[in-house]
């Protein structure tokens, strides 16, 4: 499944909950699942270059 980097963008503002507007709820949830299912089935593919990767680390809050 690709999942393009305004994914897991969205899923990252599950970190302040009070700043989802009640509209994004269920969008910022279907991200957060989007997420986990690529995490736990694995499948994330990277170019040799690292320019997905760096697009995902400027983009994203890295926290664990």
């Amino acid at each position: 499944m690709p999942l393009a980097t305004n994914v897991p963008k969205t899923a990252n503002l599950a970190v302040d909950p009070a700043s989802i507007t009640d509209e994004l709820v269920f969008c910022v949830q279907a991200c957060i699942e989007a997420v986990q299912h690529v995490v736990k089935r694995g499948g994330l593919v990277l170019d040799a270059s690292n320019e997905i990767f760096d697009e995902y680390r400027q983009q994203l809050s890295m926290f664990q």
